[in-house]
């Protein structure tokens, strides 16, 4: 029965992974033979809804010309040599000669202008790679997901049965083998009481032997009293063998996860902290900013410090993500926020921080972000501190980000 339910459900779910990967690459495979046309027409459309709305020079104008951008890895429209509007899919510009685009160029003239359409439309678009694969990739769960409930329930039933036979052989054999016992231990009793009976008879026979003797002749034993024996002295430990009293390590280490001075993470945790949340944007694939923010003079134990790590807990929203760095320092963290995003961010920081501060001292902050690399928490917290560096010894801005190329990046990182 078991073996009849397997074989078609085996079949039935083959069939299934088979339509999923063909409905991938059947669809997928239709995008891209369809692209030429596809493209051209997109393309067509473009410039004659420009030819009508050219007139005017307005951004938003121009925009309204494109129906989809997701068509287009870049596009850029210029007038006489001067670009008027630019996108890009990914913020780069893909070479021209990959297989999955295909590029275009279009000019024509207006009130005794040039205008020229540079423009690379995908043939095979990234949202329709991602909408079939999502169809074929849960359909593939689904199945196997079920599968795996399937083999542990059959695996269960199996076990069950299994445990129910070596039940029933165990009981089988423990009853024998208390019978066997019971008869043997009938056969020692009865055997010991016809051995106590023997006994019996010889001592009446031998009472009545000696009774028979001499009756003037009579013995008696007097049993002497048993001398006591001396106790036995064992030995017992030492007196002079303590137990050992070892000493306690004093080295000292931070109680609990917030410092009790300024409520934020201790820095011995920091590069911990920072890896783990590192790792995640790595493998989630957003970004990270880290801000070393320096306030010069002002110990842990000065009000205004109790101010402002109060103030960074409401900015950064969560206190294990800020800690505790060298005297006069501190270390925020934030998830998903762009070197652009971290700037603006720093601005608020810097002015408010100095506001608290009244003149007491002054708000350095130094910044680096992940920036789709593989960085380590050593790494991006050196770079943070390097921007401080150079921020303490400018002039015109107390706020210094670290910033990558991010093409030099991935250039350096494919060369490796």
């Amino acid at each position: 029965m078991k073996n009849r339910f397997i074989i078609p459900y085996s079949v039935a779910a083959s069939i299934l992974f088979i339509f999923a990967l063909a409905f991938l690459g059947i669809n997928l495979y239709s995008e891209y033979e369809d692209g030429i046309p596809r493209t051209q027409e997109i393309q067509k459309q473009l410039v004659m809804s420009l030819k009508q709305k050219i007139v005017s020079k307005d951004f938003s104008t121009i925009s309204e010309c494109i129906e989809n951008y997701q068509d287009f890895d870049s596009l850029d429209i210029s007038c006489d040599s001067t670009s008027i509007f630019n996108y890009s899919y990914n913020g780069n510009s893909r070479s021209s000669t990959s297989s999955l685009v295909q590029p275009y160029t279009d000019s024509f003239s207006a009130d005794g202008r040039v205008y020229r359409i540079n423009s690379t439309l995908f043939l095979l678009r990234p949202y329709s790679i991602f909408y079939y694969s999502r169809i074929s990739f849960l359909i593939i769960l689904i199945v196997t997901v079920i599968t795996g409930v399937l083999i542990f329930y059959v695996n269960s039933i199996d076990s069950a049965s299994k445990y129910s036979e070596e039940d029933a052989d165990e009981t089988a054999s423990d009853e024998e083998y208390f019978e066997n016992e019971n008869d043997g231990n009938i056969n020692q009793i009865e055997s010991e009481k016809n051995l106590e009976t023997s006994e019996i008879q010889l001592q009446q026979a031998s009472v009545q032997t000696q009774n028979s003797g001499s009756a003037d002749v009579q013995e008696t034993i007097a049993a002497a009293p048993q001398q006591p024996q001396p106790a036995k002295e064992e030995t017992l430990p030492s007196d002079e063998i303590k137990p050992l009293n070892l000493a306690k390590n004093n080295t000292e280490t931070p109680s609990g996860l917030f410092s009790p001075v300024t409520g934020l993470g201790w820095e011995s945790y920091l590069l911990t902290r920072l890896d783990n949340e590192i790792n995640r944007a790595i493998a989630s694939e957003f970004d990270i900013a880290v801000f070393v923010i320096k306030v010069p003079g002002v110990e842990r134990t000065n009000p205004l410090t109790a101010k402002i790590c109060e103030y960074l807990s409401v900015q950064f929203q969560f206190k294990d993500l800020i800690f505790e760095y060298k005297d006069d320092s501190y270390v925020g963290l934030k998830i998903s926020m762009t070197l652009d995003q971290a700037l603006n961010f720093a601005d608020k920081l810097h002015a408010d921080i100095n506001r608290i501060l009244e003149n007491a001292s002054k708000c350095y902050i130094g910044i680096s972000t992940r920036s789709v690399r593989m960085v380590t928490a050593d790494r991006i917290l050196q770079e943070a501190d390097e921007a401080l560096k150079h921020a303490l010894t400018d002039n015109d801005s107390q706020i210094i980000a670290f910033r990558v190329n991010a093409e030099k990046y991935r250039k350096f990182v494919e060369t490796e």
